[in-house]
């Protein structure tokens, strides 16, 4: 149940995050300055860092073809594959990397999460006139109730998710055993 939980919760931010990045980019929080537009994206990079190794953590036959894809990309760097991977293929000392990359980036994606609210609101929210008149981004009582009952919604969702079994939507190759010799038929090139 904490697996299914984390797993829709990781994928509940995800359909948080777009909405989000949309809403910003709808009231122009891109204007009042560079760093707005820099600290979101950098975010966004570290969740879907994150994602992406905590989906090759279960170790299925789809994570370790995707690991194998992505890590592969890393080829055009000298020594890069073996650094990250521990090896020159993706083995056991590379999921045990991924594992404790996967576990401590949370707390610098939470770091930046912070600097990002303090930076936009700081910056260029009517909320706080100490800090200039920008009124680009308003931090009003009705927008802290929205996201609380943003957060309330998707807790219920994701509990209704766990509850009653929706690992279905997960895709079925990823609970086979991984094999080195066995590619899915479905991701095989032509």
């Amino acid at each position: 149940m904490l697996r299914l939980g984390h797993s829709g919760g990781c994928s509940g931010v995800f359909l948080g995050v777009w909405p989000h990045g949309g809403r910003g980019a709808f009231h122009g929080s891109h204007v009042s300055g560079s760093g707005v537009l820099s600290t979101g994206p950098g975010v966004y990079w570290v969740l879907m860092v994150t994602g992406f190794l905590g989906y090759v953590l279960p170790w299925g036959l789809m994570s370790y073809w995707g690991a194998t894809v992505i890590t592969s990309l890393g080829t055009g760097i000298p020594c890069m594959v073996p650094w990250v991977c521990g090896g020159f293929y993706i083995s056991q000392p590379t999921i045990s990397r991924y594992f404790i990359i996967h576990s401590t980036l949370p707390v610098s994606m939470t770091g930046l999460l912070v600097f990002h609210v303090l930076y936009v609101h700081r910056l260029s929210s009517s909320s706080n006139p100490g800090y200039g008149t920008n009124n680009r981004i308003h931090f009003y009582t009705w927008l802290v109730h929205k996201d609380t009952l943003a957060l309330v919604s998707g807790i219920v969702v994701i509990n209704t998710q766990v509850s009653y079994g929706v690992i279905m939507l997960a895709h079925p190759d990823n609970t086979l055993e991984v094999s080195v010799l066995y590619t899915p038929m479905h991701i095989v090139p032509e």
